[in-house]
């Protein structure tokens, strides 16, 4: 979620009058928020037949104004002073008028006038008077005629009434203080004293509609009052875009962002949203051909409720149904810096302000289109299954269009007229067809986001098309603001086929609007809750195709509860985390059964988080339970020198994290993070040298706190033992010195003892596997959702005894890595290589052994840079050594993480085995 403040801020967007300008009136407001905003002018003409016509500018921020009068070649300026009135004596004809306003810093704004002179009269007036669609109190006056200047308008409210005079080519509005009859006079002048009037009745009422939800901008007795801001422009209109889920000829709310930050606008409803039942969500029809954010905020509780508000996100497709659950997606605003908003909130009260941001954070300008906001009806099951991976058209009576929906094609659910090849069995389908044109597909608005941060980046469809084509799937703008990403597929047209998109190794930026790296490889790693698959994608094929199935590939076959995903794993450990092994001498412990903690430490302090504490117990050994997490802290009671000490251990189990950023807390220095790398479903144990926090400059003299922080991926549980500083006193006793290769000093705790080198071939730990079991190394199969299996293996090896087992079969993507070793002696910008032996034993039917290498960062938040080092190609039968080059990225800090996987398809034969053994990096 983006959190979104209320800032002080300077309108980039001026008006002239109160009116509406014709395409030859331009505006310009130049590149700072420090040049002048509000450029207008007041023009007036004398009707003595010599063309005189006095102008008084004005601006906000403005120190002086320079005219450009329009009237003569290289014509020099006049400079006026605020609040003064220059005149001028034209001839006859038409001359652009430009005013130049000039801030104190010397930037400018401008605003063009174009300046009729006639010495006859004017003619043929023709006067427009409309009633506002938005307020039932306000006209709009747009008069026209033959050789006028300018119009003076009477609106008839008031006695010794000064008119409002505008140029030819505006309008002016006015608003009526009450309802009732008046008498709306205009007249015409030129340059000479002959003029020419028009008078007409008019009746205004008040709206005796009420503005409440729904918000459908239809019914013209509501009078649909908003106040916009930071330069939003909004109005209702006739709907421009009949089409898809908003195709009928109505009144819509046009809204147009001027390009500047945090704009939007706000509705005063007279009737409040009441939020104190079960009826939490709100839905609005959006139209939009780019992705944006979308915030909806309810401010202004009627006795004092708490503000608040839920962002979604459209895909630019068109129209789109978006939803806000207020119920569970709910955070509190932004007040100010004692109150920043953030917290989960569950609104309880009645709010008559609404405020709609589209893209508020970012920058996109254009025009949005608005219709139908309204609120569900109080029977919404709030409990209903979610709609998330994988989805197979089968779990839900009605997929709607805010599940799926068709764009410039035609989409539905049927049962599946094709029970054959890669989907044999009697179930429901979804139907598309495409009416001929480039870019046809469908968009699905998944309630749970697909987290990509973690190894499992492969996602398949199955796809029935008798037709060979192109399909691409991809990842919309992400959850928070992640880049739009893609991978193209071909399908044969042999009827069902399974068709697989690798985005760890085939993904490229999307396009946005061309000058944003579209095309380049790219490997996303954030979190996506909106996922469109392009038919025939750049062709023009026409007719009906048909999908199902779309999962990810760690999802498996459907049997773990269809559109609504499953678990993946057990809820909490079974058994304990291991025992520790470290010297008590050589030993701080924050929390451990095996070591003596502080006398007061405190284990949940309270810093408003709304993460749960419980102590739990598994084999009779106690565990700290951390649950609906958002942040969590740990006080120690007293500060601890930890400069002395090499590493920081942790044991972690979780079902719902893999990813947990953990901090170190300083008293002089403030808190650094690094992340804890957690393989689901199991105990991980984590060693961290304390180099990664002391090369970020952590004062590690003073440690007094430690924090988990989990945002935005709020709510989910993890498992914390063994929380402890520790140091070598005997080089090597724990076996950590070369647990990131960064000195060598002793020995890296393997059986072989080979020791650090600086970088050298020892940064990899357990290279050749002789410890016997996985240390150095994080093994990914069915444990972990990958499928397949991994083991150390003692059946074939290289010299020694063991070596890596991957087994991979259909949909599997099983394999081995090490990560973030070398950290602080691996040099950016350098080339590497790894060495690897390997040895197939089978490689059929797509299974592909891929070997990727990723450059890490240190730094909170900044994401690793992938080396795709190539595949293992070789004949099945024999032990073969691989090598690779790559180049470190600018930044590599964390060290560097080596990756090697077999992806298999979907093909049922798919199938890989494969042996890794002696592993290393030099340079």
């Amino acid at each position: 979620m983006k959190h979104i403040k209320k800032l002080l801020v300077l309108f980039l967007a001026f008006n002239v009058f109160t009116s509406c300008d014709k395409d030859d009136d331009t505006s310009y407001v130049l590149q700072d928020v420090s040049a002048p905003t509000d450029v207008n002018a007041a023009f007036d003409i004398s009707n003595d037949e010599e063309g005189t016509v006095s102008v008084t500018p004005t601006a906000e921020g403005a120190t002086e104004f320079r005219i450009y009068f329009g009237d003569a070649e290289n014509e020099e300026s006049v400079t006026v002073a605020p609040g003064e009135t220059i005149s001028h004596t034209y001839t006859e004809g038409e001359f652009n008028l430009r005013v130049v306003a000039v801030g104190l810093t010397g930037l400018t704004s401008e605003l063009v006038r174009v300046v009729n002179i006639s010495f006859g009269g004017p003619s043929e007036l023709d006067v427009n008077i409309e009633k506002s669609t938005t307020n039932p109190l306000e006209i709009i006056v747009t008069p026209t005629a033959v050789d006028a200047t300018v119009y003076d308008i009477y609106f008839g409210d008031a006695e010794d009434e000064e008119p409002t005079t505008i140029m030819d080519g505006e309008s002016a509005n006015h608003e009526y203080a009450q309802a009732g009859d008046y008498t709306v006079r205009v007249v015409a002048r030129g340059g000479g004293a002959a003029t020419v009037e028009y008078s007409e009745e008019v009746t205004v009422s008040e709206g005796s509609g009420v503005l409440q939800l729904p918000i459908t901008f239809d019914d013209p007795a509501v009078n649909y009052v908003f106040e916009t801001f930071n330069g939003v422009n909004f109005e209702i209109v006739d709907n421009p875009q009949l089409s898809g889920i908003n195709s009928e000829e109505t009144m819509v709310g046009a809204l147009t962002n001027s390009g500047a930050a945090f704009e939007g606008m706000t509705f005063e409803l007279d009737e409040p949203v009441d939020f104190s039942g079960d009826n939490k969500t709100i839905t609005l029809k959006l139209y939009s051909e780019v992705a944006v954010p979308v915030l909806l905020k309810f401010e202004g509780g009627v006795n004092g409720e708490r503000d608040n508000e839920v962002g979604a996100n459209h895909s630019g497709s068109g129209w789109e149904e978006v939803t806000f659950d207020f119920a569970n997606d709910a955070l509190t605003s932004y007040i100010d810096s004692s109150d920043e908003g953030g917290a989960a909130f569950v609104p309880e009260g009645q709010y008559a302000g609404m405020t709609i941001f589209v893209d508020g954070p970012g920058t996109t300008a254009g025009t949005f289109y608005l219709d139908d906001i309204t609120q569900a009806d109080g029977d919404t099951d709030t409990d209903t299954d979610p709609f998330n991976l994988p989805v197979t058209f089968d779990s839900f009576d009605t997929y709607s269009e805010d599940m799926v929906v068709g764009f410039e094609g035609a989409f539905e659910v049927v049962a599946n007229p094709f029970v054959s090849g890669t989907n044999d069995s009697d179930s429901n389908v979804g139907s598309f067809t495409k009416n001929g044109g480039q870019y046809e597909g469908i968009t699905l608005f998944l309630d749970e986001a697909i987290d990509l941060s973690t190894e499992d980046k492969m996602m398949s469809v199955k796809l029935y098309s008798e037709e060979a084509f192109t399909v691409l799937f991809k990842f919309e703008t992400g959850v928070n603001g992640e880049r739009s990403n893609e991978v193209r597929a071909e399908h044969t047209g042999s009827g069902w086929e399974t068709l697989t998109f690798n985005f760890a190794t085939d993904a490229t930026k999307s396009y946005i609007d061309g000058s944003q790296g579209v095309g380049e490889a790219f490997v996303p790693t954030g979190q996506y809750n909106s996922i469109s698959v392009f038919f025939d994608y750049e062709g023009n094929l026409n007719g009906t195709y048909y999908i199902d199935d779309i999962m990810r590939v760690t999802d498996g076959d459907g049997s773990n509860g269809g559109d609504n995903g499953g678990d993946g794993g057990s809820a909490e450990p079974t058994a304990a985390a291991p025992a520790p092994t470290a010297a008590e001498a050589d030993v701080i412990s924050i929390f451990s059964d095996a070591y003596a903690n502080p006398a007061g430490v405190n284990y949940s302090p309270g810093w408003g988080q709304e993460t749960t504490y419980e102590m739990v117990s598994f084999e009779a050994n106690e565990v700290i339970k951390y649950a609906n997490a958002n942040y969590q802290g740990i006080d120690f009671g007293e500060a601890i020198d930890a400069t002395s000490f090499t590493t920081v251990h942790i044991d972690v189990w979780s079902g719902d994290y893999t990813s947990i950023p953990f901090f170190l807390i300083s008293q002089a220095s403030g808190e650094k993070s690094v992340n804890l790398n957690v393989t689901p479903n199991t105990w991980t144990s984590i060693e961290i040298p304390l180099s990664e926090f002391s090369d970020q400059d952590l004062d590690l003299s003073d440690i007094f706190q430690i924090k988990f922080d989990v945002q935005p991926d709020n709510g989910g549980t993890f498992y914390i033992d063994n929380l402890y500083f520790y140091k070598n006193s005997d080089n090597g006793s724990e076996g950590d010195g070369g647990s990131d290769g960064d000195d060598g000093s002793g020995g890296d705790g393997d059986s072989d003892g080979d020791g650090g080198d600086g970088g050298g071939a020892s940064s990899i730990v357990n290279g050749d596997f002789e410890t016997g079991d996985s240390t150095g190394w994080v093994f990914f199969d069915a444990t972990t959702t990958n499928g397949g299996s991994v083991s150390v293996s003692d059946a074939e090896s290289n010299g020694g005894t063991y070596s890596a087992k991957i087994t991979s079969g259909q949909f599997n993507n099983p394999g081995i890595k090490q990560e973030r070793f070398g950290a602080g002696t691996i040099s950016p910008n350098t080339e590497y290589q790894i060495q690897l032996d390997s040895k197939v034993e089978s490689l059929v039917d797509g299974a592909v052994v891929n070997v990727l290498a990723f450059s890490e960062s240190a730094v909170e938040g900044e994401a690793a840079v992938l080396h795709n080092l190539g595949t293992i190609d070789v004949a099945p039968g024999s032990w073969n050594t691989n090598t690779y080059t790559f180049t470190t990225a600018g930044t590599v800090s964390g060290g560097v993480s080596l990756l090697i996987e077999v992806v298999c398809g979907g093909a049922t034969t798919c199938n890989g085995v494969v042996y890794i053994d002696n592993v290393t990096l030099s340079n």
